[in-house]
Parts: C-alpha cells; sequence; structure tokens
C-alpha cells in the first residue's frame, strides 16, 4: 500500500482510485490525515476545503407486487418514487479526530444512501501535494 499524506487537521479535497476491491471498482476519501491507497494505481485527487459530507437513505415509496400476471405497481405511477430521508452529517471539518473519521462508512452504504459534499470558501495551501509526491507510489492525475 501506498501513503499519501495530507494535512491532519484539515480535509484538502477528495481522493478517488482504481479498487477493484471497493463497491463501483473505485476506492474514495477524504484528503486528510494518511490515505492509503494500492500500490502503483491511478489516483484523482479533487482539491477543495471540505466542510462537510452528509448521508440520506433513499426510500422506495411502493414496491412492486408480483402476480401469475407479472409484476404491478404497489401504488399508481403518479405517486411511486424515492423520497429522501433526513440527512445526517457523518464528517465535518473540525470535529474531533475528524481525520480518524475518514473511513468508507461516511459515505453511506452503496445503493442505500447517497452522500453529499459540502465546500467551504478558504484557499487550499498546496504545499502538501509535494509531500505526497515524495512518499507515495501512486500517480497523481
Amino acid at each position: 500500500m501506498a501513503a499519501l499524506r495530507f494535512p491532519a487537521e484539515i480535509a484538502v479535497g477528495e481522493v478517488r482510485w482504481e479498487d477493484a476491491l471497493e463497491p463501483g471498482g473505485w476506492g474514495h476519501l477524504l484528503a486528510i490525515g494518511v490515505v492509503e491507497v494500492p500500490d502503483g494505481t491511478a489516483v484523482m485527487l479533487e482539491v477543495r476545503d471540505v466542510a462537510e459530507v452528509s448521508v440520506s437513505g433513499r426510500d422506495q415509496a411502493g414496491g412492486l407486487f408480483v402476480t401469475s400476471a407479472g409484476s404491478m405497481p404497489a401504488v399508481p405511477r403518479r405517486r411511486r418514487g424515492r423520497r429522501r430521508s433526513p440527512e445526517r452529517v457523518t464528517w465535518r471539518q473540525g470535529m474531533p479526530d475528524s481525520a480518524l473519521r475518514n473511513n468508507r462508512s461516511m459515505w453511506g452504504e452503496p445503493g442505500e444512501e447517497s452522500y453529499s459534499v459540502e465546500y467551504g470558501n478558504e484557499p487550499v495551501d498546496l504545499e502538501f501535494i509535494c509531500d505526497c509526491q515524495r512518499t507515495a507510489s501512486a500517480n497523481l492525475a
């Protein structure tokens, strides 16, 4: 594993990498603290001041009844659709141990929850990129 080192006190963006073991074939974490990625993999870094990550569940209003004639909507089509459950914050800038909370679970359960990221307006000091390139064998794109 290659260790990418970012500032420990603030999230300076989002890191994504190709990873066959992750849901959807991509790993995804905030750029804060130490982020480990598989050796030799392509890495994408989006640099932005991250303020908060929230997830919300997607509940299905209605469903399908299965009959001998096939599947039928449980409610009329005009009422079918998805509604979102209230958002819950899974990561926020300034939380105690915010670097330790940077794990896959903060993005919610794949297919069951969706996530949103709120960005701040603070400029990001890019000095950390030099350290990332020195300490990692991954390619930054």
